[in-house]
Order: structure tokens, then sequence, then C-alpha cells
């Protein structure tokens, strides 16, 4: 659990997995009380594509599975009209969506970010061999 908040380390990782986690829960709980959100399962996987797109692969990961686990449960108690879960094959389906839109857009955005890491420091270093083989050119910028 330790290892997984260190991964969840950037500015929007757990923010996205809590917000997720919040929606179920709201979801859940107004389900419970006979008020249905219109289309919770679109708005989840907004959700679980935005926290991938700013949180990266961990909080992709984390929320892919919590709406996967999410939509196991809303298939196994009855989630509103039958057409809106399906049955076992659409639910596999809608899971193996759910995980896998989160580990390609959180692993996409790591490799973003990494390569963008990468850029900066080859830059700054380059700047550095600059400044200090040619004299000029320290003067000039």
């Amino acid at each position: 659990m330790l290892a997984l908040l260190r991964r969840l380390q950037k500015p929007y990782s757990l923010m996205m997995v809590v917000l997720v986690a919040g929606f179920i829960l709201v979801a859940e709980t107004l389900s419970r009380q006979g008020v249905i959100i219109p289309i919770p399962f679109l708005l989840l996987y907004v959700g679980v594509v935005a926290s991938g797109s700013l949180g990266g692969l961990t909080s992709g990961v984390v929320s892919g599975a919590l709406a996967s686990g999410y939509v196991i449960y809303a298939a196994s108690v009855g989630f509103g009209p039958a057409t809106l879960t399906g049955g076992p094959v659409q639910t596999m389906l809608g899971c193996l969506l759910y995980f896998g839109s989160g580990v390609l857009v959180g692993r996409v955005t790591t490799q973003r970010d990494r390569f963008r890491q990468r850029l900066k420091e080859q830059e700054e270093s380059r700047r550095g061999y600059l400044y200090q083989t040619v004299p000029a050119a320290h003067h000039a910028a």
C-alpha cells in the first residue's frame, strides 16, 4: 500500500483516484435511494480516462480497477435496467474497457512525462556545455 501511495506523488494522481472513488460512492448511494444518475457508466469512463491522462500509469490502473470492480458489482446487484449492465459477456467487456483505457492512457501519459523530463535534462546539459565552450554565448544570452 505504501508503494502505491509513493507512485501517486504527481499532483493530480491521488486526487483523480479519489474523484473516481467518490463518484462510485455517490452513484451507489443515490442508486440505493432511488435516484439514478442518467449516464453513470459514461461519466465513470470519463473519470478513468481523465485519471490516466492527468495522473499517469498508476492513477489510470487504480481508477480502471475501481471502475471495473464497480461494473462487476453493478451487474451482480442489477443496477438499473438489464440493458444498462448487460449479461456476463458485456460485463467482462466493460471491465476490459475501463481497465484497458486506464492502463493505455496512463502509460502514454507516463511516457510523455518521462520524455519531457529527459528532453529538459538534455537541453540543460547542452546549454551548460555551450556556456563552457563558447565564452561569447554566455554574454549574448
